[in-house]
Formats: structure tokens, C-alpha cells, sequence
């Protein structure tokens, strides 16, 4: 591994305020453009879309996860396959989640003791262990670019005490990451057939600033290649995650990729990015299309309302996608009324083609150095609702 080149930010002599900032990523021969958004395929797929047309989106990153891929279909088919980008087909690069939050979310019975977390499988009960070691060396052999470390999560609301043992835990674990990655890279033990990859700490804290602090500390002092924050948007208010946003941000090192997990509303995302972030993932996109909920230039739309069954315009009359190309919003309102599959799919191939659209014009904006009234333009758009935000819950979906 070497992180030569790996990461590069973008100098904009255009940019007059915030941390909004553009770099480049470079994975398996891609450059890849940050800001990004990251579509969610849990299992390798990307419910109700085929990702052989990733590529025809603009999409060179996805994500899957750990926890799932073990479980099914398991590591000895991927291993016989060589890896995830075989067994499924799929030309994009690949980050893998560590399945640190699907121990704590999906299993009926979880334990976490500093060797490993034992948890039950969600679809038959039996019990399987996830450490450090062997989390990272499945990663490997699901064949994907960046991997995350093990980490452990505790839900909102916790005792300051939960969050403490858990970020004491966390970093422990991301010390032993690096650790075997290592030590495997130096002596050989995994050959070069799946390529490197990129190991990525996690940093806890929950919403105490000081053990953000001290998290952040620890981890920047282990140099991994990038860094990612965790914990947040899991139910806590706006402003608690907007302080929480702002603050990890700047603890972590301006060279490195910063990824901030399970963060996927346009809201949410233009606040990230204002802080520093580069790296996004949610499901929300692709589950909200499945529920008839198009992203749209003018707000948020429920397909299935009344209003839309007789309109002959796109469901988003500024979109140039497949689906607003062809389509009327009263055909799709039909399609969602009669729970017709194309419905699902068309609507997914519209939200995933508005957030590529989205995050391009990001770019685009802090390049001319105009993101902070680009940012205020969305967000008369898409406000802020009041009260709790809610858990987003990603452990089964994509």
C-alpha cells in the first residue's frame, strides 16, 4: 500500500469562506472527484437497479457491507470467485462498512469484550465473532478498495460512560487494524490477486466534544490512509449534529479523505460539505425512491399523491434522466398505485442520477467559490423540519 498519490486536495483559489474543499481520489485506476456520494449496495446489489449502468450515472465508488457479504453468500464463494468485482460484476470501486453497526442493530444477542464482538446471525441465530484481524482480512477477500476498521456503536441517548468504553474500545481495535494490515502487507501472508486497498479508522465519541477530541487524537497519531466519522445521524436533533459535524471535521488531518457515515439528505450533505467532508453514504435515496419519493429541482415529491394522476409533465420537469425523459408523472403514479416492480426502478434510476447531478453542481460551486449561497439555495429547497431527526437505519437495506 502506498498512499502516494492516494489523496490529493484540489487548490481553489476561489474559495473566500467555509471548509467546503475539492480533491481527488484514486482507486484502481480512477480518479475519482470529491466531494461524492456513494450509492449503498449492501449485498452487492443495489435494490431495484442494475449496476452494470453505474458507469452511464457517473458513479466510481459504491459501498457494500462486511457484516452482510459473510453472512451471505459468504466468504468461501467470493474466494472462488475472487473477490465481490467478480462475483457481481461490478466495475466501480468498492468501499466496504466493517459491520460495526450491523453487530449492534440486527443481532438478538450481542457481546462485545476487547477480543472480539460476538453476535446471532439475523437469518438462522447462529453465532459467529468478529475481531479486528478478521474483519480486515474479510475485506480482503471481498476485494474491496477502502475498508473500514471494526468499530463499536452505541445507540443515542447512552450514558457519557457507553460512549466512553466504546471509543476506548473503538481505538483499540483500529490500533490492532493497522496492526495485521500491516504486518500482513510486509511479510506477504496475503498476495497481491484482490490489490491492495485502503484501511480507514472510524471515529467515535458520540455528541461529547471532548472524547471527539481525545478519539480524533488517537487515531490521527496511527496515520491511516483516511478517516471516517461515525455516530452520527442516528437520531440526535439538527444542531447537535450540525456542532458534532463541524467539530470531527476538524479534528481530522487536511491531507486525508474524511467520510462521514450514513449521511445521505440533501440537508445533511450540504452541511457536511461545508465542514470538510469529501465522502457520503445513506440508503435513503434508493429506499425512499422504492417508496414512490422523488428527489426533485423542487423540493421533495410523493408520487403516489393524488395531484400527479392525470399530470402529463416529468415528475421533475428540469431532469434529463431516463425516467423524467420518457415519462410522464401519471404514468408513474400509476405504476406506484398498482405496485407495478418498474415503478421501483424507474424512481431509483431518478434519485440516484438527481444525488450524481447534485453533487456535481457542488463541485461545480466550490469551485467558482460560490458554495455558501448554493448551499442557502437548497436549503430554502429542502429546509430543516423540526424536532428529532430519527435513526436511519441501513443495517438491511440498499
Amino acid at each position: 500500500m502506498t498512499l502516494k498519490n492516494f489523496f490529493n486536495v484540489v487548490p481553489n483559489r476561489n474559495q473566500t469562506q467555509g471548509q467546503a474543499r475539492l480533491a481527488q481520489l484514486e482507486l484502481k485506476g480512477r480518479s475519482i472527484q470529491t466531494p461524492i456520494f456513494m450509492p449503498v449496495g449492501t449485498l452487492g446489489t443495489i435494490k431495484a437497479f442494475d449496476h452494470a449502468f453505474l458507469d452511464r450515472l457517473g458513479y466510481q465508488l459504491v459501498l457494500a457491507n462486511t457484516y452482510h457479504l459473510v453472512l451471505r453468500p459468504g466468504l468461501d464463494v467470493l474466494k472462488q470467485f475472487g473477490g465481490l468485482r467478480f462475483f457481481a460484476q461490478w466495475d466501480a470501486a468498492l468501499l466496504t462498512d466493517s459491520g460495526g453497526f450491523q453487530t449492534y442493530s440486527l443481532s438478538g444477542l450481542t457481546r462485545f469484550s476487547d477480543q472480539h464482538v460476538e453476535f446471532r446471525s439475523h437469518h438462522d441465530g447462529s453465532i459467529h465473532h468478529f475481531s479486528p484481524e478478521s474483519v480486515m482480512e474479510a475485506q480482503y477477500h471481498i476485494g474491496s478498495d477502502i475498508r473500514m476498521v471494526l468499530d463499536q456503536v452505541v445507540p443515542f441517548g447512552a450514558e457519557r460512560g457507553q460512549y466512553e468504553e466504546a471509543l476506548r474500545r473503538s481505538n483499540l481495535w483500529a490500533r490492532r487494524s493497522k496492526q495485521f494490515y500491516h504486518n500482513e502487507q510486509s511479510q506477504g501472508l496475503l498476495d497481491n490477486h484482490y490489490g491492495d486497498g485502503y484501511p480507514f479508522a472510524i471515529l467515535q465519541g458520540g455528541f461529547f466534544p471532548d472524547l471527539r477530541e481525545r478519539g480524533a487524537r488517537e487515531l490521527v497519531d496511527l496515520d491511516f490512509p483516511g478517516y471516517a466519522v461515525g455516530g452520527l445521524s442516528v437520531g440526535e436533533d439538527r444542531v447537535m449534529f450540525q456542532e458534532m459535524a463541524y467539530l470531527s471535521a476538524a479534528l481530522l488531518p487536511a491531507d486525508r479523505p474524511k467520510y462521514i457515515m450514513g449521511v445521505g439528505t440533501i440537508q445533511d450533505i450540504l452541511i457536511s460539505v461545508d465542514a470538510g467532508f469529501d465522502m457520503f453514504d445513506c440508503v435513503l435515496p434508493t429506499r425512499n425512491a422504492r417508496n414512490g419519493s422523488f428527489l426533485t429541482s423542487i423540493g421533495q415529491r410523493n408520487i403516489r399523491n393524488a395531484q400527479f394522476r392525470t399530470d402529463e409533465q416529468p415528475i421533475d420537469p428540469e431532469c434529463q434522466c431516463h425516467t423524467c425523459s420518457l415519462y410522464s408523472a401519471a404514468y408513474l403514479h400509476h405504476l406506484f398505485r398498482n405496485r407495478e416492480i418498474l415503478g421501483a426502478m424507474l424512481a431509483t434510476e431518478h434519485n440516484l442520477t438527481f444525488m450524481r447531478q447534485f453533487l456535481d453542481q457542488v463541485r461545480t460551486n466550490i469551485f467558482q467559490g460560490n458554495f455558501s449561497s448554493f448551499m442557502q439555495h437548497w436549503l430554502q429547497i429542502y429546509p430543516f423540519e423540526q424536532g428529532q431527526r430519527g435513526s436511519l437505519d441501513i443495517s438491511q437495506d440498499s
